[in-house]
Order: C-alpha cells, then structure tokens, then sequence
C-alpha cells in the first residue's frame, strides 16, 4: 500500500509523505470494482489504515480521501480501515480518542462517517475499562447507529470463538435482547467468517446458542454471508455444515434455500 501511494518517491529515496491531492488521485483509482468482493474489501480497507497514516493521523482528512470514491460501499470499506487505524495504531500518543467520552470521534464527525466509526467503537469502549453489559447500554445511546455498535460488540466478541470459549461467547449475545442480540451475534460470525472464509468458527458458533430460533437465524446470516461476499455455491456452504456440525440437517437445510 505505501508503494502505491508514494509511487516513485520509496524508490528515489524521497522521504514525504504523498500530499492530500495525491492521495486523492491515488485511492479514486484504487480498485478495480471487477475485482471479488472478498478481495475488494481487503484491498479498500488496506488503503483507509494507510491514508491515515499518510494524513499524520487526521481524521477528516482521510475520511475526505476516501469520499473520492463513488459507490458507498467503497468508501464505507475505506472509513473502515481510518477507524481501525485510529484505534489500533502502533503509536497510541497520535489517535483522536477521548480519555472519558465512550462515543467520542463518532459522535463529533459528520454522519456520513458515523456508521463506520461505531462499527469499530466497542473496541475503545472496552479499551477504557467497560464490560459487555455496559457497553451495549452506551450502543443504546448510539441512536440510528447502535445496530452498527451491537454488531461491532460481537466482532469484539469474536476473538474468544477461535480460542474455544464459544458458549460464553454465545451467553454475552444473550444477554441483549431483540434486535441488539441478533446483531452482537451477527457481529460474531461476520468476524469469523471474515478470518477463514468458510464456516469452520461460526457454524459451530450458532449452534452454541441457546434458542432454537437464534441457531437458525445465525445459520442464515452466516450463508447469506459466505454467499454474498464470499461467492460461496449452496453445495460448497452444505459442504461446510457437515464438516463442522456434528448434527448439520438446518444448517444443509438452510444453504439450500
């Protein structure tokens, strides 16, 4: 990513960092939209972690970058990988967070860039020392973002599954309701899937919860998933419950339809 966007300069020993035209230039034509999804999101959200980096750590700048871009999804993509950035950065003394305020940049930034800013907000969240029943009080609080504070709950959440503690993953979800458990546990198996590109974490993840009906909604989510974004065939997903489910009938069930 840095070798596209300074271009030349790496290699003519030229130490400066492109200027906000350049970047410009650069991230409008930054992926060819033929290109996979899965590959696309990669690539997009690469370019947001470096566009922060190369705007000295400013977040309207970069998200600006980013708005060059014409189909939403895209930019979205790009907001995405500023506001990991500015979470997870290597050099903490530069991002633009509050030591008190739990919704701080989202909530001082325009709305355009709002959804993607709480979609990484539960990590700083849980950075400033709350728990997960809090921490979905404070996406409550969100408004017309807090699906997009729940899901980013569960994406947090995610990291346990792949150690093996995928029931008390599952007990977090349940301990929202409604709307906000669905989307803590949509938030989960997005990350998981995310990470493999198939269904070996999250299948057995649905099937750790406790409702009937939250195993079946989590087994849509996750092959409405791995097919929309991952290109995944309705044999290949079947192929994928019956390698990791002991009992797969809904899951093969569910692909099929």
């Amino acid at each position: 990513m840095e070798r596209f966007l300074r271009g030349e300069k790496i290699y003519a020993g030229i130490n400066k960092h492109p200027s906000t035209a350049e970047l410009k230039q650069k991230a409008a034509i930054a992926c060819d939209p033929k290109i996979a999804l899965r590959f696309r999101f990669q690539w997009l959200h690469g370019l947001g972690h470096a566009l922060l980096f190369f705007s000295a750590y400013k977040l309207t700048p970069s998200l600006e970058v980013c708005d060059v871009m014409g189909e939403e999804w895209s930019r979205a993509s790009c907001y995405g990988g500023v506001f990991m950035e500015n979470v997870f950065n290597a050099t903490p003394e530069t991002r633009d967070l509050s030591p008190t305020y739990y919704h701080y940049p989202c909530n001082k930034l325009d709305r355009q860039y709002r959804n993607e800013c709480y979609v990484m907000q539960t990590s700083r969240m849980t950075e400033m020392g709350l728990a997960t029943e809090n921490i979905f009080q404070e996406c409550a609080k969100a408004e017309e973002f807090s699906a997009s504070c729940t899901i980013s709950i569960g994406r947090d959440l995610s990291n346990d599954v792949r150690l093996g503690k995928t029931r008390a993953t599952a007990e977090k979800c349940e301990h929202a309701s409604g709307d906000s458990r669905s989307n803590c546990v949509r938030g989960v198996i997005y990350a998981l899937i995310d990470n493999t590109w198939d269904g070996r974490y999250a299948m057995p993840f649905c099937t750790a919860l406790s409702q009937v009906s939250d195993q079946s909604a989590c087994y849509c989510d996750s092959v409405s998933y791995l097919t929309g974004t991952f290109e995944k065939s309705p044999k290949e997903i079947a192929a994928d419950c019956v390698k990791h489910l002991s009992q797969p009938h809904r899951c093969v069930e569910l692909s099929a339809m």
